[in-house]
């Protein structure tokens, strides 16, 4: 844990971009721009699987540096492949970074979205947890930066005849100096469960959707610097109202089941517990 510090990514700098017109092909009703849009349901899907229907471009004003890419939740299938580059110019022709075309080993299935049976599916080590969809959470090596993004999905293979997916979050981030401490955080569920008792006690239960995930953790000993820097910042600008991702370890082989797209629930005060070092701790609930 100590080599691979939490994450967090607020403040969705995608939402201001600029997506290209004409580049890959995304259906009337289910189009490009949902992916700036916060409700999870309002997904994009392709017109269909070729390669140049399933994909996008996005420029933004200035260049902007990003730690993570995420996009999600996708119905991509287990052949499922992903490329994302970086441009300088917005004739897409200086390349500044490339990912090359990365895999994903996790199948899931293709059932309707709005429906809660479109959180069932999901096979693997990577993602065997029944009721959630996989994001593609890409962790660059170093932080990059571009002015232009180029992001292309290959899966051909998949049952579906398209891909979807319901949010782009290109986002500013904090990864903490200091680990989140052990034996004081803990991953929970927040079942979504009507529950009713007859008049002889027999009780019923209706599960009306997948339960959200509910991630809790402490940060201590945090130069002062940091706290009332990006700390403050984070706390200022997601509030407990706007979206912030949780990756609690970025290098963990269980990361679909750890990291999620949550709001802050709860915000601990920011402390002084040691000349010039500080803590605070969150509280995050998913978004689904």
């Amino acid at each position: 844990m100590a080599d691979n510090r939490i994450m967090l990514l607020y403040n969705a700098l995608s939402d201001g971009g600029a997506l290209a017109a004409g580049y890959g092909s995304w259906t009337a009703g289910l189009p490009l721009a949902n992916l700036q849009n916060n409700q999870l349901f309002k997904r994009a899907r392709s017109t269909n699987l070729t390669l140049t229907s399933t994909r996008f471009r996005i420029g933004f004003s200035a260049p902007i540096a990003q730690r993570v890419f995420l996009l999600g939740p996708h119905n991509g299938s287990g052949g499922m492949q992903y490329r994302i580059r970086g441009y300088s110019n917005s004739g897409y022709s200086t390349l500044v970074f490339d990912t090359g075309w990365i895999g994903r080993s996790v199948s899931s299935l293709t059932l309707p979205w709005e429906t809660f049976n479109w959180w069932l599916g999901g096979a693997g080590t990577e993602n065997d947890d029944p009721e959630i969809r996989p994001w593609i959470i890409h962790v660059f090596d170093d932080q990059v930066t571009a002015q232009y993004w180029q992001v292309e999905i290959d899966d051909t293979g998949n049952a579906a005849g398209y891909f979807e997916a319901g949010r782009l979050f290109m986002a500013d981030w904090w990864e903490p100096s200091i680990n989140y401490q052990y034996g004081n955080n803990g991953l929970t569920f927040e079942p979504n469960v009507i529950r009713e008792t007859s008049a002889s006690g027999v009780e019923y239960s209706d599960r009306r959707g997948p339960a959200a995930r509910v991630f809790s953790f402490t940060l201590d000993h945090l130069p002062e610097s940091e706290i009332y820097s990006s700390g403050y910042r984070m706390m200022r600008l997601a509030g407990d109202d706007r979206e912030v991702f949780v990756i609690p370890d970025p290098a963990d082989a269980f990361i679909q089941r750890r990291a999620f797209l949550g709001r802050l629930r709860s915000i601990g005060a920011l402390s002084q517990n040691t000349y010039q070092r500080g803590g605070t701790s969150f509280e995050l609930k998913e978004l689904i």
